[in-house]
């Protein structure tokens, strides 16, 4: 239940972005809250606060000196799904998210709205992660 829950946020998320290109800090604190809920029923904490830093933290560093392609919006996105998904699969899904919006850059060619939400939970239901 907690997976679907978290998966419907993201997809929220996701339409939010692809019809506004942006993407609202009230969605990105309902999904962080349903991970420390849910985080806080398995007792993970030290695993998710990594996975919160490093995914922050990388997409942070990426926003500073890329700054075309990935907004606020989206470090703060991935710093709470680092938080739910934990540091032992943050780099992979991170690798895996980036490569599938990078294909569809390729093919597509600008010509249809990117929105890194939705390769994120592609990944995430690639990985079992949710």
């Amino acid at each position: 239940m907690n997976n679907i829950i978290f998966l419907l946020l993201l997809g929220w998320i996701a339409v939010e972005d692809l019809k506004h290109r942006r993407i609202p800090n009230s969605l990105v604190i309902c999904l962080f809250l349903w991970g420390i809920y849910s985080r806080g029923m398995t007792g993970e904490w030290n695993s998710s606060v990594k996975g919160a830093l490093l995914a922050g933290g990388s997409m942070l560093i990426f926003y500073i000196v890329f700054r075309r392609g990935i907004g606020a919006g989206d470090v703060k996105l991935l710093t709470v799904v680092g938080f739910y998904v934990g540091c032992e699969k943050i780099w992979e899904l991170l690798f895996l998210t980036f490569l599938m919006a990078a294909v569809w850059g390729i093919l597509c060619k600008k010509e249809v709205p990117l929105a890194i939400c939705v390769f994120l939970g592609v990944g995430c239901r690639m990985l079992g992660l949710i």
